[in-house]
């Protein structure tokens, strides 16, 4: 599933959308992904979610109902044993020296993203 260009392909787009919707793990399609697709990927979850907290919540919803689910960098580089500076925690920079790491922390979030959508999603139906 590899592109040229920055961004997720269309398809990429829609599949993500279809294991979200469906209840699915992301992190599978983490595997298939070159680095700036995982990047973009976590970008386009993070978007959704924000998108789906909105509609659920309206003016209640605040970005800190997503990262406050996800584990703190600094708390993240502790349990890794990393050494760098906690702002080179971040995917974008991260992925170019601890491709590894940084795709593990990625599928956490990515997971927390998930479950927040699937939340969201309940909540719009019912409300």
């Amino acid at each position: 599933m590899k592109n040229n260009g920055n961004s997720l392909t269309e398809g990429i787009k829609l599949l993500t959308l279809h294991l979200l919707f469906n209840g699915r793990p992301l992190s599978t399609l983490v595997d298939q992904l070159d680095d700036q697709q995982v990047v973009a990927l976590q970008r386009f979850v993070w978007d959704t979610a924000v998108e789906f907290g909105i509609k659920a919540r309206g003016k209640a919803f605040s970005h800190q109902e997503i990262t406050r689910r996800m584990v703190p960098s600094a708390v993240y580089q502790k349990e890794q044993g990393c050494t760098e500076p906690t702002f080179a925690c971040k995917a974008s920079h991260c992925i170019r020296q601890h491709r590894d790491c940084a795709r593990r922390k990625l599928k956490g979030q990515l997971d927390v993203m998930a479950a927040l959508v699937q939340e969201y999603l309940k909540t719009s139906h019912h409300g």
